[in-house]
């Protein structure tokens, strides 16, 4: 409201209000120098209010159900998720690093082969550099098709066993 009333934004959006203290105002919308305290909204179907799950015929309705992460953790099916995305992870880690590092020092040691010319102005440095952007791109590639074709499909195999995927 732009002309009097209360502008509290707590009163109109009770929703988007969290546990802290505002200033109180008054009619004109103008800070009385109290505090007031506003509490936040109880939701009553999870963290995100998605709403409660149907209820039976003739009854209340049901909690949802919460998954159970420590069977999610043990189960056989995401040892095997972790597994995989580790044999990734891990040597792909190592050859980006390396490689890195070899550009780095060779960068801080090897000032002359570093200059050399390959063509015109263009250095062995610079190309070396640039790859550096293109092996970072091809990184990201090659994990996004290792991902569509060894993690998801495990990811969706546990995300059914736990009851919160697709069937």
């Amino acid at each position: 409201m732009l002309c009097g009333g209360n502008n509290d934004p707590s009163d109109r959006f009770p929703e988007v209000t969290a546990e802290v203290e505002r200033p109180a105002y008054d009619s004109l919308g103008m800070q009385t120098g109290g505090i007031r305290r506003v509490d936040p909204p109880q939701l009553e179907h999870g963290m995100w209010g998605a709403g409660p799950t149907p209820a039976p015929r003739g009854g209340e309705p049901l909690a949802p159900r919460r998954p159970d992460y420590a069977a999610i953790q043990s189960s056989r099916e995401f040892a095997e998720l972790r597994s995989r995305l580790r044999r990734f992870v891990f040597p792909m880690t190592f050859v980006f690093l390396s490689w890195y590092l070899t550009f780095v020092l060779l960068a801080a040691y090897a000032h002359d082969f570093m200059g050399t010319q390959v063509f015109g102005l263009i250095t062995v440095g610079m190309l070396l550099g640039l790859a550096q952007f293109v092996t970072t791109l091809a990184i990201t590639l090659t994990y996004n098709r290792y991902a569509k074709r060894k993690l998801d499909p495990q990811v969706n195999l546990v995300r059914t066993q736990a009851g919160v995927g697709p069937a």
